[in-house]
């Protein structure tokens, strides 16, 4: 069985159930399909996971033989658990305890004006700082989220903030801005002390109210995941 990129989970999904119907009285509930999943991945041996993994993502497909566009959610769901787990995928998502939380260094960047901007200017909002390329697919998916989330959790205190660490001209990054729907502020990370902050690409910390890095999502995360932390981010003290 082939692993579907990341990026095209949603498409993968929407491709097989859209013309779908649902069975008469079969009522859809993700969270309690998900709570299952995750109870038998922490029951399974070690020995066995792999095989775990198989299954589920044969479910997931299984699930298109029945009639349900509602079966859209869940199916999205189970696609972004298998992507999650998979043997090697590389994804790591850390939430620190506050005790245990550090600043992220206050870098002075540049935005696609050539304007000076540094993270301390963020001092008492909660930030989501991504970095970003224009060669990464996935990057490019996460990008309705976030600009989603700044439209939704900007009365809370969210702002967000994309460092951009592609080597070269800024135009290429300002034409690549130009053409997708970002409401977020986008600022070059070309330089070497960017390129430090984040070991792998795509790579996004949420900052607390006090500028330090609270949450780590490296590689790949589902929707579902960011908005969880940010929501807890922003109902802290």
């Amino acid at each position: 069985m082939v692993k579907p990129e990341s990026d095209d989970t949603a498409r993968w999904t929407d491709d097989r159930l859209a013309a779908l119907e649902p069975p008469d009285g079969w009522i859809p509930n993700e969270a309690r399909g998900m709570a299952r999943l995750e109870a038998l991945r922490a029951k399974r041996p070690v020995v066995g996971r792999r095989g775990m993994w198989l299954a589920v993502a044969a479910a997931t497909v299984g699930l298109i033989v029945i009639p349900s566009p509602h079966l859209r959610g869940f199916a999205r769901a189970c696609g972004e658990f298998v992507l999650r787990a998979w043997p090697g995928s590389g994804s790591g998502h850390t939430y620190d305890a506050d005790a245990n939380r550090r600043a992220l260094a206050d870098l002075t960047l540049r935005d696609l004006d050539g304007r000076a901007v540094r993270l301390s200017e963020y001092a008492g909002r909660v930030v989501l700082v991504t970095f970003w390329s224009t060669t990464c697919g996935q990057c490019e998916s996460e990008m309705p989220w976030f600009s989603e989330f700044r439209q939704k959790y900007a009365d809370q205190g969210l702002d967000v903030v994309g460092i951009a660490v592609d080597q070269g001209e800024s135009g290429r990054i300002n034409r690549y801005v130009a053409s997708r729907p970002i409401n977020y502020r986008v600022v070059l990370g070309d330089s070497t002390e960017a390129r430090r902050a984040a070991t792998s690409i795509p790579t996004t910390f949420i900052i607390d109210r006090s500028g330090r890095i609270a949450v780590r999502h490296v590689g790949y995360c589902s929707k579902r995941e960011f908005e969880s932390d940010i929501q807890a981010v922003l109902a802290e003290p």
